[in-house]
């Protein structure tokens, strides 16, 4: 048997156009995932900087107010172990703080402190 080689059709200038487009928005994404990196680890908290990931928890209880460390660990799409390690870290920073609830001892409660609403407020701020 002799093997046909396809040949590969040439792209059109719609393709050309969508894959010239797809790619910079790639980059301009990159750039400004960077961007967000260096001004969230640009501020500074009792010479301690947080990580991006701990700015979006942050950010997350910002908007959604106190929630049960099960919806936050869902909400942010991590195992509960990582969560609860990042807000250990952030109660610590005076950021967040935790409670359980007094109806079930099983459930426990995050939210933000007004200490974590100023830093989101400032890079909000530094954003603009």
């Amino acid at each position: 048997m002799t093997e046909k080689k396809q040949r590969k059709s040439p792209l059109g200038a719609k393709e050309l156009e969508e894959q010239a487009l797809v790619q910079a928005l790639d980059e301009r994404m990159i750039w400004f995932m960077h961007f967000m990196k260096k001004q969230i680890l640009a501020e500074s908290i009792d010479d301690e900087a947080i990580t991006p990931p701990q700015f979006g928890l942050l950010y997350c209880l910002c908007i959604r107010g106190q929630t049960t460390m099960s919806a936050l660990s869902q909400e942010m799409h991590l195992t509960h172990g990582a969560s609860t390690g990042m807000v250990d870290r952030l109660i610590k920073l005076k950021l967040v703080e935790r409670m359980r609830s007094e109806e079930d001892r099983r459930v426990v409660y995050v939210s933000i402190t007004e200490r974590g609403r100023e830093l989101v407020e400032r890079m909000r701020q530094r954003r603009h």
